[in-house]
């Protein structure tokens, strides 16, 4: 009996090992395969890059002032597409380096998950990480995108 609990207790551990592994491939796999990310607002993108390549762009807004709408959107190689994460099982995370100089206003819900506003505090500079969270996890975490609070003339 003591053998036949600890071959159960291994195999749910080796399940429970792989079960999110970067490794898994195939049309079951259930993760964002995200190489890449861009922000759209108002139909133009304003930061984009795919793997090491180039950043392109920055968020702006004026301090006292909310950013209109953006949407942000994952690049997959494999299918050679921009995608958003649909499932409810996937979540955006922002994280500003400096909230003083930057916070967000993210959407929830059916409505838009994967849509935000930055909201500018005081004039400065200040980076944000974009994260996919699958199940309290993170299938892609972004580069520091920058983000530039001006002054109201």
């Amino acid at each position: 009996m003591k053998s036949f609990q600890t071959l159960i207790i291994l195999f749910m551990s080796v399940i429970f090992l792989t079960y999110c592994s970067d490794n898994s491939t195939g049309p079951d796999d259930d993760h964002a395969d995200a190489v890449g990310m861009r922000i759209v607002s108002s139909g133009l993108t304003i930061v984009s890059y795919i793997r090491d390549g180039a950043l392109t762009g920055k968020i702006e807004t004026e301090a006292g002032e909310m950013t209109g709408g953006m949407d942000i959107e994952f690049y997959d190689d494999e299918d050679d597409e921009w995608f958003t994460p649909e499932d409810d099982h996937y979540e955006l995370k922002i994280v500003l380096e400096d909230t003083t100089i930057a916070q967000y206003w993210q959407h929830e819900g059916e409505e838009g998950g994967f849509e935000f506003h930055i909201v500018g505090k005081q004039a400065g500079n200040t980076t944000a990480v974009f994260s996919i969270l699958h199940d309290d996890h993170p299938d892609f975490v972004s580069r520091d995108i920058p983000v530039e609070v001006v002054q109201e003339d």
